[in-house]
């Protein structure tokens, strides 16, 4: 699978941006995907929500999601799976590593508009594990 990893900081260090961001950058298609929320570690008003439904495994829809995401101040780690369909292969694989940069991983047109949204992006490798 195909990805990137973006990097773009705010001038005091950290990053600029979050998971509303990168939601925010794929327009609408997020929200037609029903998305799996994995090892998530974040701070907000969403958190004890976003934390619950990692921890259960649950499946939620796109405007569940991009709800939390307005309501997390910064996801630390975590992994996000859309799926058209539950337990079909990812059409979208977003993740935080460590506060330190996001990956996507997904198909052209998806990644050329993370491209077009943020400033530092640089290939990345997918890494199944």
């Amino acid at each position: 699978m195909t990805g990137v990893e973006i990097h773009d900081r705010a001038p005091a260090g950290p990053l600029a941006f979050d998971l509303r961001d990168i939601l925010a950058a794929l327009g609408a298609r997020p929200r037609t995907l029903s998305w799996t929320c994995s090892g998530v570690e974040c701070v907000g008003d969403g958190a004890g929500e976003l934390h619950r439904i990692a921890d259960s495994g649950t499946d939620v829809d796109g405007a569940t999601l991009a709800r939390l995401a307005a309501s997390i101040s910064q996801v630390i780690d975590g992994d996000f799976f859309g799926r058209r369909e539950p337990g079909a292969p990812p059409d979208i694989i977003i993740k935080a590593v460590d506060s330190s940069l996001w990956e996507v991983f997904a198909d052209a047109d998806a990644l050329a508009a993370i491209r077009r949204r943020f400033a530092d992006v640089r290939p990345a490798a997918y890494d199944a594990g």
